[in-house]
């Protein structure tokens, strides 16, 4: 890791991912982002939210997740770490 990889690693508490977890870990913390973008996303065709729907993803880390749910059209997403 480099030195801001470091800092962003926090002892543990955040996955960069490539750099400090296996594959695994990735496809199980990707998942979780994935069904909220399924369920989000369906919210949004039922019509059972209003546009924007706006998204606060506390603890976001490297905010790749956010990035996931901002694909969403009609979300806007605030991502929010140390």
């Amino acid at each position: 890791m480099n030195d801001l990889e470091r800092i962003i690693y926090n002892e543990g508490e955040r996955i960069i991912p490539g750099v400090t977890h296996d594959v695994s870990e990735m496809v199980r913390h990707k998942s979780s982002y994935s069904f909220f973008k399924l369920i989000i996303g369906l919210d949004i065709r039922l019509k059972l939210v209003d546009i924007p729907v706006r998204v606060l993803d506390f603890g976001c880390g490297v905010g790749y997740g956010s990035a996931m749910i901002a694909q969403i059209p009609g979300v806007l997403v605030t991502g929010v770490d140390v």
